[in-house]
């Protein structure tokens, strides 16, 4: 049987574990920045024109998007997205 590490050293190796691992750092960076504004998914979904459950959605990594969606939330909760590559080492 492989150790946890070992497993997690596999996982590293996919483009699964990155997308997940972009979508969280998404949806961290957005709920801190509601929770920091006072804002409910509901309040920032009516300023960005959405529905609410595409703040849900986003808030559970469980969607499919674009780039300006995720930019619109930024937006409207006082953010914006910032997309850079950084080695996978880091």
């Amino acid at each position: 049987m492989r150790s946890f590490k070992e497993l997690t050293q596999e996982a590293r190796q996919s483009v699964a574990y990155w997308t997940e691992n972009a979508a969280l750092d998404y949806a961290y960076g957005l709920s801190k920045l509601m929770e920091a504004n006072s804002l409910s998914a509901e309040e920032l979904a009516e300023r960005a024109g959405r529905e609410p459950f595409h703040v849900y959605d986003a808030l559970a990594c469980d969607w499919l998007t674009d780039i300006e969606e995720m930019a619109l939330l930024a937006y409207h909760v006082g953010g914006r997205v910032e997309i850079k590559v950084v080695s996978a080492d880091d």
